[in-house]
C-alpha cells in the first residue's frame, strides 16, 4: 500500500478517536457525584410515611440489623469492612449507626457496578478510600447473590491485601460463599436490592480538581432522592426508637440476644447459632489442615475414571482455598469436570480461573474456558472473560479481539438470546473493542512515526549540524 495512504487511514482513525471524545464530552448527560450522597448521621430520625413499595419495610430493616450482627462477630476485631453500593448501601447506613463508634472509621463505602469494576481506576479508588489501612483483613460487603464485583476487583488487589480479603453476602446463590440461609424466610433480598437510592448506577470514575477520585452516575430523579432519603432517616428512627446501638454493643459483650424482634427472634438465633468461623479466622494449624485435606481430595477427583458422571468436588472449600492453590491445579480440575460431562462444576472453577489466567496470560486455557462457554451458551463466564480482558496485557487482548467482534456479530444477528446477561455483556464488549482498535491503530502510528519520521529527522538534524 501506498504510505501516504497509510498515512490518510491513520490520521483519519485518529481524527476519528478524538472527534468521538470531544462529542461525547460535549453532549455529556448530566451526573450525580457519589459524594453528594448524605451521611445518615446527618439526618433527622423519623418513620417512612409513604407507601411506596421503594420504601424500607420493618422485616427488611430487622433483617439488614441481624445481618450486621452476624458480621461483625464473624471477623477479627481489626477489619475494614468496605460495602458495595448501590445494593449495601443501607447496610453501611445502620452500621455507622450501630458498630462501636472507634471501630467506625472502618467502615466504607464503594460504589462499583459489574462493569465499573474494571474500570482502571477502580483499585485507586479503592485505596483511596481505605486511606492505607494496616487492617488484618478487607471483608468486602453485599447483599447478594453471586460476588462477581468481590471476584473482579480481589483478582485486582496487590499480594499484600490478597490472602486477607473475604465477601459477607446476605444471600448467596454462589458455590463458593456461604449466605445467612435463614434470612431468606425473613424477607426477599431481591426486594431490598429494588429499593430506591440517592443515586443511579455507579458508571464513570472522575477526579475532583483536588486530586480526589469518587464515583458518579446520570442523573438521577428528584422523586427518587427524597424516597432514598426517607429510607435513611426511617433506618435511624428504626434504630434510635428501639434502642439498638446500645443492644447491639450488649450483644457484642455478652453475646446474648436480648433483642425483640417478635417473630423474627428465632431467625435471628437460628442464624447466629449455625454460623462458622470464616477463613480469615483460623488459626494457622487449622488453616493447614483443612488445605491438606483440599488438596488430597482434588488429588483422588483427578484420579477418578473420567467417565464417572456423578463426579463431584467441594466447589465451597475450593472458593475458600482458591488462592493457595496454584493455576495449573485448577486447571485441571476444570477440565476432569468437562471430561466427566459436570459443566456446572467445570462452568464454576472456570470462574476462579479466568482473572488469574488474564493476569498470567495464560491464553491457552482462556481459549478452551471461552470455547466451551460458547459451545454451552454460557453467558456468564462469557461476561466474566470480557470483564477481565480490560485489565488484561495488549497480547491477549489481542488474542480475543476477532473471537468477540464475532460474538458481536452474532449478537446483531440474533444467535443469541441471553437476556439476562445482554445488557452488561453489551455494556463491556463495545467498549472494550473499542479500546483495543484504539491502541492497535496508536501503536500503528507509533511504528510509522518510528519507521517512516524517525531516519528523515535524524537526516534533517545531521543537516543543521553540518
Amino acid at each position: 500500500m501506498d504510505m501516504s495512504v497509510t498515512k490518510r487511514i491513520l490520521i483519519y482513525f485518529l481524527s476519528l478517536a478524538l472527534w468521538v471524545h470531544c462529542f461525547g464530552q460535549a453532549f455529556a448527560l448530566p451526573k450525580d457525584s457519589y459524594l453528594q450522597r448524605p451521611s445518615i448521621e446527618s439526618l433527622e430520625a423519623s418513620p417512612a410515611s409513604s407507601d411506596s413499595l421503594e420504601i424500607l419495610s420493618k422485616p427488611q430493616l430487622q433483617a439488614m440489623f441481624i445481618s450486621l450482627a452476624v458480621l461483625y462477630r464473624s471477623y477479627p476485631a481489626n477489619s475494614d469492612f468496605i460495602f458495595l453500593a448501590r445494593d449495601a448501601e443501607y447496610l453501611y447506613d445502620m452500621a455507622k449507626l450501630i458498630f462501636p463508634k472507634q471501630e467506625r472509621k472502618r467502615l466504607h463505602l464503594i460504589s462499583l457496578s459489574t462493569s465499573l469494576s474494571s474500570h482502571p481506576r477502580a483499585i485507586d479508588l479503592l485505596n483511596q478510600k481505605l486511606n492505607n489501612t494496616t487492617s488484618e483483613s478487607l471483608v468486602f460487603v453485599d447483599t447478594g447473590f453471586s460476588g462477581t464485583v468481590y471476584e473482579k476487583i480481589k483478582s485486582r488487589l496487590s499480594d499484600s491485601y490478597h490472602q486477607r480479603t473475604d465477601l459477607f453476602l446476605m444471600d448467596s446463590h454462589s458455590p463458593f460463599y456461604k449466605g445467612l440461609e435463614s434470612i431468606s424466610s425473613l424477607v426477599y433480598i431481591d426486594d431490598l436490592e429494588g429499593k430506591a437510592h440517592y443515586t443511579d448506577t455507579a458508571k464513570f470514575i472522575e477526579e475532583s480538581q483536588t486530586g480526589q477520585l469518587y464515583e458518579s452516575s446520570q442523573k438521577n430523579s428528584e422523586h427518587k432522592k427524597a424516597l432514598a432519603l426517607e429510607n435513611m432517616s426511617s433506618i435511624k428512627h428504626f434504630i434510635e426508637s428501639n434502642q439498638l446501638e446500645a443492644k447491639f454493643l450488649d450483644y457484642l459483650q455478652t453475646k446474648r440476644w436480648n433483642i425483640d424482634f417478635g417473630d423474627a427472634n428465632k431467625i435471628a438465633l437460628d442464624i447466629i447459632e449455625r454460623q462458622e468461623n470464616c477463613l480469615l479466622c483460623m488459626k494457622e494449624s487449622e488453616l493447614t489442615l483443612k488445605l491438606n485435606a483440599l488438596k488430597f481430595e482434588i488429588e483422588n477427583t483427578l484420579k477418578s475414571p473420567s467417565s464417572k458422571n456423578s463426579l463431584d468436588i467441594n466447589l465451597f472449600e475450593i472458593g475458600r482455598f482458591a488462592e493457595y492453590l496454584d493455576l495449573s491445579t485448577l486447571e485441571n480440575l476444570y477440565l476432569k469436570m468437562l471430561s466427566s460431562s459436570n459443566y456446572k462444576n467445570a462452568s464454576a472453577i472456570a470462574k476462579l480461573i479466568i482473572p488469574r489466567a488474564v493476569i498470567q496470560s495464560n491464553i491457552d486455557i482462556l481459549n478452551k474456558i471461552y470455547n466451551q462457554a460458547l459451545d454451552k451458551e454460557d453467558s456468564t463466564i462469557i461476561e466474566r472473560i470480557i470483564s477481565n480482558l480490560s485489565s488484561a496485557s495488549l497480547k491477549t487482548q489481542k488474542a480475543f479481539e476477532y473471537k468477540l467482534t464475532d460474538l458481536m456479530f452474532r449478537f446483531s444477528e440474533g444467535e443469541y438470546e441471553w437476556s439476562s446477561a445482554m445488557e452488561v455483556i453489551r455494556e463491556e464488549l463495545l467498549p472494550f473493542l473499542n479500546k483495543v482498535r484504539l491502541r492497535r491503530v496508536h501503536d500503528s502510528y507509533q511504528d510509522f512515526v518510528a519507521d517512516e519520521m524517525g531516519p528523515m529527522l535524524c537526516s534533517k538534524s545531521a543537516k543543521a549540524s553540518d
